[in-house]
């Protein structure tokens, strides 16, 4: 929050394994997002996504947020094509 708050970057990327949604009974990710929507002049979202829907081989879900002082959208799926 401090680099993000102090630095002002045009967009931050964040990623982490799906056990931060629960982690200690999902606190743990309140405290996170209630913070990071604090945050003055940026839009931030987040998803689950899985690397093998994006193009690499193999399966790995993770949690990415993402914040932007402008529009973002997450890409669409590509899959990686067979070898």
């Amino acid at each position: 929050m401090e680099v993000i708050e102090t630095k002002q970057p045009k967009f931050f990327i964040l990623e982490n394994v799906l056990g931060l949604l629960t982690h200690d009974q999902g606190k743990t990710w309140d405290v996170i997002w209630n913070e990071l929507s604090k945050l003055q002049g940026y839009k931030v979202k987040w998803k689950i996504l899985n690397t093998k829907d994006y193009g690499t081989p193999q399966s790995r879900r993770r949690i990415f947020i993402v914040g932007t002082k402008g529009e973002f959208e997450f890409p669409e799926k590509s899959p990686l094509e067979k070898l």
